[in-house]
């Protein structure tokens, strides 16, 4: 019994402290911060709040209001996003209507049929824990069109956009904001609410579509818009009154309210905005002087088609990254502190760009690929060897290895002269009928013709092929190895780099390797004193095709064939930035047409082949070739090598003939005198021992008969002095050679003739 009455006591105490600060300080609400188990707060509603007719008009003008502000919404492949609001800390009649709507807007959902697919596609946020943010893939992010949020304080909107719903991974600025605001304390408060309501999510969160539904009464609401482009001061916060609602119904009629905000809508103007431009200076997309290049030709077909103005400024700035906590470099750091409302100068939004920032459609695209130090000139001398790749030249060499082999094969199986059977001379023509030139020693047999004539046409075909390219050779050489990939770069140990929001792409497995080398100083920034210092062999760039194309040195460097990336080029804007879906609908209009088309291509043409011939003009008076001995390097060194070699052949010759030569001929007299020596010494030993085996008494002479016997001796004689008087008769006199007509002299080979042959 005791604790009961205990609990009697306590319910008492409450209701009398709830009804002195309700009657005396205004307090509708009680609440125990101190116990941990609370997780709600109790709220006690005015006399004048009681009943369901404050609550039910307000869910009845929130739901027809709706209707008006929702229906102009683009159309989609998809179910729109609606996000409303449930909020444990918000006060009644606040609090019913919320509830309220959520189940009316569960109820409509779930009925509707509409073209077979839901109306609306329902998110709920709350705000009794702390918001978790949780990365999703690209294809699970779906950004909300709508937001309905109901409040009762202007800290409660300020807490849930803080912690909750700008949090969320699909935040989006430029969607419609429907706010309604209930609160009993702040009925004539209208204006004042408003103003720092549409101010709270204008400056800090971007938003410019937002309308309030604003409670003046029990039942009664006004409909305010915030109207940001305005004609008298442009940019500038005013609240304008739309229309209001009474019980639930909107004042005068839904139609006149909904033509009232269409009206609104479309009188809008920016011919009197100005939005701030910022712009790094990046040719050809925008040259130093701020008024030319392709996207300021883009920004200004656009600024006339939509009437604004442009407050612009360009400096040598990059694009920026994002830093471990959570600021912006460079021009997005700019962008992000609301100093810029665009931004531009050939950048390309990455996945991390695009979780802050906003971009337009694609007009233009661009490569970006290594530049390095174009190789250098070849000499002429050696282009002439390069006339021919060097497998051609190994077959040449075989080929003339196969027709010396076969030349000398026919020679020598064939009845050919005999001076034509010499092995090198073999080769020595077979060389000279390869290039053209005549020989001397032609063949007799038509086998060996039919190959000579073989080798002949051979020849005359490969020196008109090759003769072909001389004029092109001497006055274009062409260049020396290209290095034209990275591993060519790291082995010759020059440094590569480039900006750095582009090291990124590099962040993979294939590609560690270059993350882990790349440079991102000022030294590596694609401009004119860093593509000098590439020119000169002192370091690799990576930088676009487009900012090169357009430099004087563009054909002076060495783009790698493949490209790095392609990225497209984009205006980057801050989230929520109005004008984008008419920027948007500009590009589709102008890529239609092929005015981009047009654009890139006068400027291929004017900086390839107009800035080509511009810069070929002083020369055209020089018409002549004039070749000099660079050119004959290559025949001064064949020459040289044949010199050098035939010295040092003399040389060998001369040694082998005058000093090695004798002494073998030497050495091999003494050793034929020996075995002479030797010979004789055994015959005389044979003879020895054969004359004392006969007798001494016989004689060949005996043999013979008497007659014959007595003119033997004589004849011999005889015989040897007409030998002896012929060979004097020729050492005397004067013998004139009458040729024979199988006999033929050559001047490449010594005939040895043997006069005694004539007599």
């Amino acid at each position: 019994m005791r604790p009961l009455r205990n609990m009697k006591r306590i319910e008492g105490s409450a209701f009398a402290i709830t009804h002195f600060l309700s009657t005396w300080l205004q307090c509708y609400a009680l609440m125990n911060e101190h116990q941990e188990t609370a997780n709600s707060v109790i709220f006690l509603r005015p006399p004048a709040e009681m009943g369901p007719e404050p609550w039910i008009s307000g869910i009845d003008c929130l739901e027809a209001f709706t209707k008006i502000v929702f229906t102009n919404r683009v159309r989609l492949t998809r179910s729109y996003n609606m996000l409303i609001t449930n909020s444990y800390n918000i006060s009644s009649p606040a609090l019913e209507i919320q509830d309220g709507f959520i189940k009316l807007i569960n109820e409509a959902i779930t009925q509707s049929t509409e073209r077979g697919r839901r109306f609306y596609q329902l998110r709920t946020v709350f705000d009794n824990e702390p918001y978790v943010k949780q990365k999703l893939g690209d294809s699970a992010v779906i950004f909300t069109d709508y937001y309905v949020i109901i409040l009762d304080s202007v800290e409660l909107l300020r807490v849930l956009m803080r912690d909750f719903i700008s949090r969320m991974v699909s935040w989006n600025p430029g969607a419609r904001f429907l706010l309604l605001y209930n609160n009993p304390l702040r009925r004539d408060s209208e204006h004042e609410i408003a103003m720092e309501l549409f101010t709270l999510l204008q400056k800090q969160y971007y938003v410019h579509q937002i309308g309030l539904l604003y409670s003046t009464g029990r039942v009664d609401y006004s409909f305010l818009v915030m109207d940001y482009y305005n004609n008298a001061n442009c940019r500038t916060i005013r609240v304008s009154k739309i229309g209001e609602c009474k019980n639930g119904i909107p004042q005068p009629t839904a139609a006149e309210v909904k033509r009232k905000l269409r009206r609104f809508e479309r009188d809008i103007e920016i011919k009197n905005c100005t939005f701030k431009m910022c712009a790094a200076v990046s040719a050809p997309f925008v040259e130093r002087d701020c008024r030319t290049g392709l996207e300021l030709l883009i920004v200004s077909f656009m600024r006339s088609r939509l009437n604004f103005k442009i407050q612009q400024t360009c400096e040598e700035e990059n694009r920026g990254v994002r830093e471990e906590n959570g600021t912006w470099t460079g021009l997005l750091g700019k962008l992000f502190d609301r100093d810029c409302d665009f931004v531009l100068g050939g950048f390309y939004p990455d996945d991390e760009v695009n979780e802050n920032f906003w971009a337009s459609t694609c007009y233009l695209s661009d490569s970006y690929t290594w530049f390095i130090k174009l190789a250098d000139p070849r000499p002429a001398w050696i282009a002439l060897l390069h006339i021919f790749k060097e497998e051609t030249w190994i077959c040449f060499i075989v080929l003339l290895l196969l027709t010396w082999i076969f030349w000398y094969f026919f020679v020598n199986m064939l009845p050919e002269p005999k001076d034509h059977k010499d092995f090198s001379l073999a080769g020595i023509n077979a060389m000279a009928v390869s290039i053209c030139v005549t020989v001397e020693e032609r063949p007799e047999c038509f086998a060996s013709r039919i190959f000579f004539l073989a080798a002949t046409f051979y020849g005359m075909n490969v020196v008109a092929i090759y003769t072909s390219k001389l004029i092109s050779v001497f006055t274009d050489p062409g260049y020396l190895h290209q290095i034209h990939d990275l591993e060519e770069v790291i082995a010759a140990d020059i440094a590569f780099g480039g900006p750095d929001e582009n090291q990124d792409w590099f962040q993979n497995e294939d590609d560690i390797w270059i993350f882990d080398k790349y440079n991102d100083s000022d030294l590596f920034i694609p401009n004119s004193e860093n593509l000098h210092a590439v020119r000169h062999g002192e370091r690799v760039i990576l930088a676009s095709r487009m900012y090169v194309l357009q430099d004087r040195i563009a054909d002076e460097v060495f783009a790698f064939p493949e490209n790095v990336f392609t990225t497209p080029l984009q205006i980057i804007t801050k989230a929520g930035f109005p004008l984008i879906p008419d920027f948007n609908w500009l590009i589709g209009a102008m890529s239609d047409h092929g005015i981009f088309q047009k654009l890139e291509n006068d400027f291929r043409y004017n900086n390839t082949y107009l800035n080509r011939i511009s810069r070929m003009r002083p020369d055209f008076k020089e018409s002549a070739i004039v070749l000099t001995t660079d050119h004959l390097k290559g025949s001064f060194s064949i020459l040289f090598v044949g010199i050098v070699g035939g010295i040092i052949l003399f040389v060998c010759e001369l040694f082998y003939y005058w000093i090695l030569a004798p002494r073998l001929r030497r050495g091999s007299k003494e050793q034929k005198l020996k075995e002479t020596k030797m010979k004789h010494t055994k015959e005389k030993r044979r003879n020895k021992l054969d004359h004392e085996k006969k007798p001494e008494n016989k004689n060949k002479k005996r043999n013979l008969c008497w007659p014959f016997r007595k003119f033997a001796g004589k004849k011999t004689v005889a015989l040897k002095k007409k030998k002896a008087k012929r060979r004097e008769r020729l050492d005397n006199k004067t013998h004139e050679i009458v040729l024979v007509e199988s006999l033929r002299f050559t001047p490449i080979k010594r005939r040895h003739i043997d006069l005694h042959g004539f007599y």
